[in-house]
């Protein structure tokens, strides 16, 4: 090799290094620099070229030098926009949730005592955040309760979750201050803890977050990269949605072992329960931009999306092979999911009212039993005059009929006897 074509081949491999180094370090000065150097290069060629008459290198290494100087003038032109990327902000985490509570002093009475008490055990997703005049969803479902229907028996909700419980915690609560207080239902439903351990058990793809290219010199450098980073993270994503396990996989889970556990804890005093689906804000079928915007916060989201479809499986098998009853309430709170979630996990008010709900929905039946024995509470009646008819008058009104019946009969009887 001749030292012209070895000081060329220098200048080359220089020229590329720059650039290359200037667009992974976000250093424009060193990428136009290389840009520049290549050019100087492909012109040095293409004269080379030239002069040993090769007129197809010579147009090459010209065509060449003003692709590289149309895009370097290009990416001047790009660096006067912003790079702020046209995209809703991330959601954050929840913060202010209330701190763990004792449970009201009710322990030692008897479930016939005059009230019939529901519990609530979970996470944090049942708490109100710190400001006390937003209510938690067992709050709401008691005051849905007591608007809805006339209980013969008063109906109580105490929710006795705590932020971080998963399912151990609830049974160690069960055992240590839910039994005591003799409950007659317990509504369960788990949070982000156990559906993390579902999806360990279960080995759930972990496909992560969406990649995100951090700052280029090249912009458009950048969105090609980003375009080939997303398309790889699409085609992942899709293969994890298509993950699938057996139902024996299921039902050798310790969350199923679990399940079982307590509710023969609950069986053995002869309490009612209901198992809730846990709720996200997102599920399988959401749009890429809206779990991109949880994941900058949760960034085990899409884990957690495929495991809370496992662990709807989970609950329904739980309940075939215990009797219990599941309650989905994931589809209650699907349609308005945006305005219902303050994050990921936690409910808004509006998420907490569609919640409690759709619980109250699925305990109709139970809630019509004997004990406590609610039923439907009638609309108001309107009588005469425009005014309601409350109790006072419907009594007033009946009593006059019967009134009227008792003197119908004895004038009967009367003009029997004198006939």
């Amino acid at each position: 090799m001749s030292t012209s074509g070895l000081a060329l081949l220098v200048a080359l491999i220089g020229g590329l290094e720059l650039a290359v180094r200037g667009h992974l370090g976000d250093r424009p000065g060193w990428l136009h620099a290389g840009v520049w150097l290549l050019i100087a290069l492909s012109l040095a060629a293409g004269w080379v070229a030239r002069r040993r008459g090769s007129a197809w290198a010579a147009g090459a290494a010209a065509t060449l030098a003003g692709s590289l100087g149309a895009l370097s003038i290009l990416e001047l032109g790009l660096a006067r926009w912003s790079d702020a990327e046209a995209t809703l902000p991330p959601i954050e985490r929840a913060v202010g949730l209330r701190a763990p509570e004792p449970l009201a002093d009710v322990a030692g009475s008897a479930p016939d005592a005059g009230r019939f008490r529901i519990f609530t055990l979970g996470g944090s997703a049942s708490f109100a955040r710190t400001d006390r005049s937003d209510p938690s969803w067992p709050a709401r479902l008691e005051r849905r309760i007591r608007e809805a229907l006339v209980c013969a028996v008063p109906v109580e909700v105490l929710d006795a979750g705590r932020p971080g419980d998963d399912l151990p915690r609830s049974i160690a609560t069960l055992e240590s201050e839910v039994l005591p207080r003799t409950p007659e239902l317990l509504l369960i439903q788990v949070g982000a803890p156990d559906l993390a351990r579902l999806a360990q058990e279960l080995d759930v793809p972990d496909v992560g977050p969406a990649p995100r290219v951090p700052n280029r010199a090249s912009r458009i450098g950048r969105a090609l990269e980003t375009a080939l980073r997303s398309r790889a993270h699409a085609r992942r994503w899709e293969a994890a949605r298509r993950f699938d396990v057996e139902a024996s996989a299921l039902a050798e889970t310790r969350s199923l072992a679990l399940y079982r556990r307590l509710l023969v804890q609950a069986r053995s005093r002869a309490i009612e329960v209901r198992l809730l689906s846990a709720v996200l804000a997102v599920n399988e079928r959401s749009g890429e931009d809206r779990l991109r915007r949880h994941e900058a916060a949760f960034p085990g989201t899409r884990r957690a999306v495929l495991a809370n479809v496992f662990h709807g499986r989970l609950l329904h098998a739980v309940a075939a092979r215990t009797g219990s009853r599941a309650l989905d309430t994931r589809e209650a709170l699907g349609a308005v999911s945006d305005e219902a979630f303050v994050d990921l996990v936690h409910l808004s008010a509006l998420g907490r009212e569609r919640l409690a709900e759709r619980v109250l929905a699925g305990l109709r039946d139970l809630l019509g039993r004997p004990r406590p024995g609610c039923r439907e509470r009638l609309a108001r009646r309107t009588g005469r005059g425009g005014q309601e008819a409350g109790p006072s008058s419907t009594r007033t009104s009946t009593s006059a009929r019967q009134a009227w019946s008792v003197s119908r009969s004895t004038a009967r009887r009367r003009s029997a006897r004198s006939a």
